[in-house]
């Protein structure tokens, strides 16, 4: 039996939930759409029941390859159960180094990588500081871990820019 939830793919940072309210209201009635911008995706969700279902079908087949902003979307029924309730709580740490001089475009996940290089260390959470796409924070479980992360990655590249890595004090 198929459900409310579609996925929409390949969107442009320039889509907006509007816009996708606009391709998706003919199908049936919207409860919810869903914008993970970073990730160039999102989801409309339909509503639940007979009528949620026939409209998500309808709308799979209706919207999937039209273009949006010169993108050609991909849309299907979403896999997977929706998530709801609030996200676990994230773990962090106190043990902190800053990574200054990161090049543009730089993420989460390449600040993470960047930081299990060379060494060993697993980092705990890694961020691009928001304003300020030059600068990363790392986030380590202890203060060893920390001390040597500082020892291994400070003046080394980081998609090929050199970076500074600093420890963070509190």
């Amino acid at each position: 039996m198929p459900g409310t939830r579609l996925y929409v793919g390949n969107l442009t940072p320039a889509a907006t939930a509007e816009d996708l309210r606009e391709l998706f209201k003919e199908y049936g009635s919207i409860d919810r759409i869903d914008m993970k911008k970073e990730g160039g995706f999102g989801f409309v969700e339909f509503m639940r029941g007979r009528e949620g279902e026939e409209a998500l079908v309808k709308a799979a087949q209706g919207v999937d390859g039209k273009e949006l902003h010169g993108v050609t979307l991909a849309v299907e029924e979403a896999k997977g159960p929706k998530r709801e309730g609030p996200r676990p709580q994230m773990q962090r740490s106190e043990h902190r180094v800053r990574v200054e001089g990161m090049p543009r475009g730089s993420t989460w996940q390449d600040l993470k990588d960047f930081a299990r290089g060379s060494t060993s260390l697993a980092p705990l959470y890694t961020e691009v500081v928001r304003g300020n796409p030059s600068v990363g924070i790392i986030e380590y479980h202890g203060r060893e871990d920390m001390m040597e992360a500082l020892r291994q990655i400070h003046n080394t590249e980081l998609r090929g820019v050199v970076v500074q890595v600093y420890e963070v004090s509190f």
